[in-house]
């Protein structure tokens, strides 16, 4: 799959985990797909849960410069667009969660890239390739 064929992508917070951690394995793979945001290539949207489960992330507790660097990917980062849980999001992620018994932050993160009209959500938990109402794609369905 290439991502050049998509104009809005959605993420999970599984894929900010990775980029932000430098995981070495998906490090080629994110790092593209950071560059195309970046870039303007492609825009980005997510959640603000996606800002909430990071920043709430134990290892970064205390330590100022982490807490720093992760709040400017969020909010200073180009083509990045951070939504706000609204009353359209809600009701998504109701009826989500409902259909799939999905958790909470999950059917939030599908709702505000649904309601968003993001074209593919990036994700690597492959429990999340059940819903429908979106394209789900893995970092190993990525083309570079």
């Amino acid at each position: 799959m290439d991502l050049a064929d998509y104009k809005v992508i959605s993420l999970d917070t599984n894929i900010f985990s990775y980029y932000l951690a430098n995981d070495p394995r998906y490090f080629k793979t994110i790092h593209y797909i950071f560059t195309l945001v970046e870039t303007g290539k492609l825009k980005l949207v997510t959640s603000v849960i996606t800002m909430l489960e990071i920043m709430s992330a134990p290892h970064i507790e205390g330590d100022r410069i982490l807490h720093e660097r992760y709040s400017k990917v969020f909010i200073n980062y180009p083509n990045l667009l951070l939504v706000d849980v609204n009353a359209d999001i809600a009701v998504t992620a109701a009826s989500l969660r409902r259909k799939y018994q999905l958790r909470t932050p999950d059917a939030i993160l599908l709702a505000t890239a649904i309601v968003s009209k993001a074209d593919i959500f990036i994700t690597n938990d492959l429990r999340l390739k059940k819903v429908k109402e979106i394209k789900i794609i893995t970092l190993d369905d990525i083309k570079k």
